[in-house]
């Protein structure tokens, strides 16, 4: 059918002599299969969202920068409850003064996949900050990974890491819930 739709405006764009025909008929095809959820949507979801924040931050004031914090999450696939691992990630990100909090899970196997990036508005040289990364399996399987970046102040990277590693302990047994 989809075939069907892209042919004919091919076809009719060709005899009408109206080329702009063809890339409609593709683009309502493109249409199709992300209003159903068929192929695209996650993609073109998690796109929208960056769109918004990149338009949102052009507009925010520079004197607000460094209290603000941006939250983007996104289910790209399944039905399972990530918000609850995400929600307690962000809630350390910002007791602990982090400037950026990135999850990614992507379980195939399960056809589960959750998107989440946390960050200050106003982020601090590369050079003024510490990053790490911490991947996660689940039954001896890569099932994502969290990422952290802290600011380089003196001392505060070793406490903060090892909350970090006692938080993912405590996560991985609601990870493995979930899956």
């Amino acid at each position: 059918v989809l075939s069907l739709i892209t042919a004919a405006g091919a076809l009719s764009g060709q005899l009408l002599g109206r080329d702009w025909l063809a890339p409609i008929s593709v683009a309502v095809v493109f249409g199709m299969l992300v209003v159903t959820k068929a192929f695209g949507y996650a993609e073109v979801v998690l796109m929208a969202r960056k769109g918004s924040s990149f338009a949102a931050s052009l507009f925010e004031p520079a004197d607000l920068g460094r209290t603000l914090v941006r939250e983007r999450s996104v289910r790209l696939q399944g039905t399972r409850q990530w918000e609850t691992v995400w929600q307690t990630l962000t809630e350390f990100a910002e007791a602990e003064g982090l400037c950026k909090v990135h999850m990614d899970l992507n379980v195939p196997w399960l056809e589960e996949g959750f998107h989440g990036t946390w960050q200050r508005s106003k982020m601090p040289d590369r050079h003024d900050c510490w990053n790490t990364g911490m991947p996660i399996h689940v039954s001896q399987r890569m099932a994502g990974r969290i990422d952290i970046v802290g600011p380089a102040g003196v001392g505060q990277a070793l406490p903060t890491l090892a909350k970090f590693l006692e938080l993912v302990e405590d996560l991985i047994p609601q990870i493995e819930l979930l899956v």
